[in-house]
């Protein structure tokens, strides 16, 4: 596989887990965007943020059955402007002490 063909993979995989954490529970990726946005603004550990230490303070939204899922709550968050991407990367135990990107506080409205 190329790198194309498993960007490809990876975006149908985080769209196909949005799609599924909404069936199982109504607009559960809106709200977690929103949960994100919120979360941001909370946000008091440094210049940047992962979107796993955002995670940790969004515990009042349900589980999505796959937590890829994340990954269209983060989208959804990022086009509305609620978080930023920035050229950074922090390791995430949630993923192994993989690299995920840094993010900022955009804009969120209450």
């Amino acid at each position: 596989m190329n790198h194309a063909a498993a960007q490809d993979a990876a975006e149908l995989g985080i769209e196909r887990a949005g799609e599924h954490a909404d069936r199982c529970s109504s607009d559960w990726v809106e709200e977690a965007a929103e949960a994100l946005g919120w979360a941001a603004t909370q946000h008091r550990g440094g210049a940047g943020f992962t979107i796993e230490q955002l995670r940790q303070l969004c515990s009042a939204l349900p589980e999505p059955p796959d937590l890829r899922a994340w990954g269209a709550a983060t989208r959804r968050a990022t086009r509305l402007g609620y978080v930023i991407k920035t050229d950074g990367f922090a390791l995430a135990a949630s993923s192994n002490n993989s690299p995920k990107p840094l993010y900022t506080q955009g804009a969120w409205r209450c």
